[in-house]
């Protein structure tokens, strides 16, 4: 449990999920802006003068070509849009136009100027629709986007791309499929996108160990109406952590809160989780981890080894004192393996499994803290079927100073137990995390310490029992009250 404070980088990379929605509904600016000014164009009849034009280069079904055309849009007596083509071709049901090299776009919005350019474009005005095919460009202060076979459905309100949408945005490359959006509704819909850059800064404000680095974004089925943004199977990665959502995700910008539910996966050098749900207050800098939370923290030496995606191994559960009273501990190098397993500083050579229902944790910069319930345990698994076993009712990180609390309830008290039969229970234990520091401390502190020297006789001279799991029976063990506010080595008193 000393690696609480690195859950602090599995907040923001969900946040920024974000950032792909303006990148979404600004890719529509360039054609938005050119089916403006041509349903302008088309609601007047600019022909009447050229209908005496020589047409003998016009194809049969083009009753007018018009070269060098000028399109421009007022809103009031403001422009806000405008561009230049090479041709228009006019069929003769003067309900299709043919567009070709839609070139120097402009289209002014409250958010800034778009510049746009396409190849070629089509409208009809039996469906009302608008198609630009080949190749469209949308261009603005934080973006560049290219896409084929855009569609404008003045009926619907709507846009749709079937083509994919890629290019750079908000520092980044982003990359789209299957773009829906509804211009009077706001509502977007993409089935999937991409995005890889750096993040922005106020979406990593706080947040140690995030900013900096180059992200990568995946998210599928993606939705966004008003506040509301919605996708599944997600995935965070800046090459030194992982983070999945495989199910449901959701972000409220107004509210800035984070929710990713259905197995959140997220995986470290140094620690990887399992939660089913994780919702994070952005405002608040606080990230709630609920239902079936595990971690695994990885053993010193493969800490600085690269992230990657694994299954947690169970939980082992305690054994019942009763059964593990009845298990003998094999005699063989019993003071040496006693000593492993009471050393603390052994807790950063072998991986240790953490699980608990709720870990509600504040990762706020100088206000690091955790608070762990739902029964939290930890099990460390040692060589040659050695452990360590702690459990209590409630637990406390303090992310600032690098203390960990566990707290005794009403219904049990703290207890630590291991493989070599020590057992101790405590109404509070507190341990520091800190590298080469094995201090505790604990009041109310009771329990057992199993005999493992080396001799074979009891002080009366009888033969002693063999040492159990449970440490119910060896002579020398250590009974009664043991101390308060003591503090001493891990597990050694």
């Amino acid at each position: 449990m000393s690696r609480l404070d690195k859950r602090t980088s599995t907040s923001s990379p969900w946040a920024t999920a974000v950032i792909t929605a303006g990148a979404l509904v600004v890719v529509g600016v360039g054609g938005k802006a050119l089916y403006s000014g041509l349903v302008t164009f088309v609601k007047q009849d600019p022909l009447a003068a050229m209908r005496t034009a020589d047409t003998s280069e016009i194809p049969l079904n083009v009753g007018i070509q018009m070269r060098g055309v000028s399109l421009r849009h007022y809103e009031g007596k403001e422009l806000t849009t405008q561009c230049n083509l090479d041709r228009i071709d006019v069929q003769q049901n003067r309900q299709i136009y043919d567009l070709v090299g839609v070139k120097n776009g402009r289209y002014a919005t409250k958010k800034g100027v778009f510049n746009f350019e396409a190849e070629t474009g089509n409208w009809n005005g039996f469906s009302q629709s608008l198609t630009c095919s080949k190749a469209v460009r949308v261009s603005g202060k934080d973006l560049e986007l290219t896409s084929t076979n855009i569609i404008f459905d003045q009926r619907k309100q709507q846009m749709d791309i079937t083509s994919d949408v890629q290019g750079k945005a908000f520092g980044g490359k982003i990359w789209l499929a299957n773009l829906s959006y509804g211009f009077e509704s706001e509502s977007l819909a993409s089935s999937h996108a991409k995005w890889s850059g750096k993040l922005p800064g106020e979406f990593v404000q706080d947040t140690p160990g995030v900013s900096g680095r180059t992200w990568d974004i995946d998210i599928k089925n993606n939705k966004l109406k008003g506040d509301l943004m919605e996708g599944t199977d997600g995935t965070f990665t800046d090459g030194e952590i992982i983070v999945r959502a495989p199910k449901k995700m959701s972000y409220d910008r107004k509210k800035e809160i984070l929710t990713a539910s259905g197995g959140v996966l997220y995986f470290s050098g140094k620690a990887n989780i399992l939660a089913d749900q994780v919702v994070v207050y952005r405002k608040e800098k606080r990230a709630v981890l609920t239902g079936n939370v595990q971690m695994l923290v990885k053993p010193k030496k493969e800490q600085d080894l690269p992230p990657k995606q694994e299954e947690l191994p169970p939980f082992t559960p305690s054994v019942p004192d009763d059964i593990l009273a009845k298990r003998p501990l094999p005699e063989n190098d019993l003071k040496q393996k006693a000593e492993q397993v009471r050393d603390s500083k052994t807790l950063r050579e072998y991986p240790l499994a953490v699980n608990s229902q709720k870990i509600e944790y504040w990762y706020r910069k100088g206000q690091r803290r955790a608070e762990i319930t739902g029964m939290p345990q930890a099990r460390q698994e040692l060589p040659e079927g050695q452990w360590r076993y702690a459990w209590t009712e409630r637990a406390a990180y303090d992310g600032e100073k690098e203390l960990l609390k566990m707290f005794s309830g009403s219904k049990m008290r703290s207890r630590m137990k291991n493989s070599v039969g020590d057992d101790l229970n405590a109404d509070w234990f507190e341990f520091s995390t800190k590298e080469n520091d094995d201090e505790y401390s604990a009041e109310g502190l009771k329990g057992k310490f199993a005999d493992t020297s080396d001799e074979d006789e009891r002080p009366d001279g009888k033969k002693k029992d063999p040492p159990t799991g449970g440490g119910q029976s060896g002579g020398g063990g250590l009974q009664g009250p043991i101390g308060t506010n003591r503090p001493g080595r891990l597990l050694r008193g």
